[in-house]
């Protein structure tokens, strides 16, 4: 394939890009509150998508290449039908510019990553004769710094790894409800309240020595150790309430230091 230069707007750089699943498209987002799409093949400007008071920060194709994520400066997502000159919906619940942004390989997730130090998933709800709708439907905390990269597993169904500019790397696994089930039928399949995230890696984790264990109103623990237990429930903030004659709690954490 030749290599092409596009090189028109040099006052305004490429603050994000993305490739379409076919690779016969590139998507480019500019400071100038534009979204880009080339064609690589042929070296030009195809179309230019106005973004008005957005700027992107993060680009993502859906797996048909028909619909493009668009993760803005101003903490929301946008989801922008390409055969259409304006963006379909709006997904808001991040507090902070999105980082990045990425569809599941079955295009009925997206995770985002932000400045917010969180991940939100979002998951489409589309029946036959309706309209697309997603809804925002988890968040993954305990990352102490901004998300910046976040992509999802083709091989493993439902595991997406996350990198964060506090140095760590981690996988993840989303279940829904009991055993994964997906009955496409059943109204239960969009309750947001059976979906769960457990990290199932992390490069940069303690050990935490605990086991069946839920220690309420635990003290002397780091930063760090504390949102690791909070995050794997093994610590309940709840108010101090007198422990039963003869209870005793014990955590033994072997790990990071308080930073």
């Amino acid at each position: 394939m030749p290599t092409y230069t596009f090189s028109e707007d040099r006052e305004f750089h490429a603050s994000s890009v993305a490739f379409s699943p076919t690779s016969l498209q590139i998507a480019a987002g500019k400071t100038n509150n534009t979204i880009r799409l080339y064609d690589p093949q042929a070296g030009k400007l195809v179309k230019t998508m106005a973004l008005e008071t957005y700027s992107s920060r993060a680009l993502c194709y859906s797996p048909s290449g028909h619909q493009l994520a668009i993760g803005t400066d101003v903490n929301v997502i946008l989801l922008w039908d390409l055969e259409s000159e304006k963006p379909s919906l709006e997904l808001r619940g991040h507090r902070s510019p999105i980082a990045c942004i990425a569809y599941s390989p079955c295009g009925q997730w997206i995770a985002s990553g932000s400045e917010d130090e969180t991940i939100h998933l979002w998951r489409k709800k589309k029946r036959a004769g309706e309209e697309e709708e997603w809804s925002f439907v988890y968040a993954v905390y305990g990352f102490f710094h901004t998300v910046v990269s976040v992509v999802w597993n083709p091989a493993v169904p439902m595991e997406f790894v996350s990198g964060c500019s506090d140095g760590s790397v981690r996988v993840w696994h989303v279940s829904v409800g009991d055993d994964d089930r997906r009955d496409s039928e059943s109204e239960k399949d969009y309750d947001e309240d059976r979906v769960k995230v457990s990290m199932q890696w992390g490069s940069n984790l303690g050990r935490l020595c605990a086991m069946d264990l839920v220690s309420t109103n635990a003290s002397g623990l780091c930063s760090t150790l504390r949102k690791l237990l909070l995050q794997k429930g093994a610590v309940d903030d709840s108010p101090p309430s007198p422990a039963p004659t003869g209870a005793v709690g014990a955590v033994g954490a072997v790990g990071e230091s308080e930073p």
